[in-house]
């Protein structure tokens, strides 16, 4: 796991730039493992479409550009909504009040990692409520490629405050069982998390 994070990580960042060539030696080399293990990594990479196989040469990054970010970000939409329209006559009012009040305490804390974590429960509720397990892998895929990103955006103050108000807004909708509504504050949501 560490060592896919780190090359996950490094490839994101540019440090393995597009076109650089990675083989199951050179990271069994570096990270003091078997091939075995080097090869299970590359293939999960290449699984999160940041690298690709070149035969009798290794593996080709591919990079992790802004056209990816905003892909999987219409992709994680669609998939939310889809997964929000399901789930909604399922979810227990008393437990999206006990979300806001939550919400409602983190409006006077500056604690991003509290706010992250809460992010990911409220999500992961409406996620798991529709009860599709292909669903539910498929947004945490988009997630998971996405996270860097949703760390840059909740460390900012400004930007969380105002991601924390449309949860409270959306989890009004949701109580009301508008669908309509709750639809149209996650489509709003999820834009200006990608914007």
């Amino acid at each position: 796991q560490n060592i896919y994070n780190t090359l996950f990580e490094r490839i994101i960042s540019g440090q393995h730039p597009v076109n650089t060539v990675l083989t199951e030696e050179k990271i069994a080399q570096e990270f003091k493992v078997s091939r075995t293990p080097a090869r299970e990594v590359l293939k999960l990479l290449e699984f999160d479409g940041l690298i690709e196989t070149k035969p009798k040469k290794g593996y080709l990054v591919l990079g992790f550009s802004i056209d990816d970010v905003e892909e999987i970000y219409e992709i994680r939409k669609a998939l939310e909504i889809l997964a929000l329209k399901i789930s909604i006559s399922k979810l227990s009012i008393q437990k999206l009040i006990e979300f806001k009040n939550k919400m409602i305490k983190l409006e006077k804390s500056n604690d991003f990692e509290d706010y992250s974590r809460l992010d990911g429960e409220f999500h992961s509720y409406m996620l798991d409520s529709s009860e599709k397990r292909r669903l539910i892998n498929m947004i945490g895929h988009a997630m998971h490629l996405l996270q860097r990103f949703r760390d840059w955006t909740h460390k900012n103050v400004n930007l969380r405050k105002k991601a924390n108000k449309e949860h409270m807004e959306l989890i009004d909708a949701l109580c009301m069982r508008d669908l309509e509504k709750s639809k149209k504050i996650l489509q709003d949501h999820l834009e200006e998390a990608k914007l």
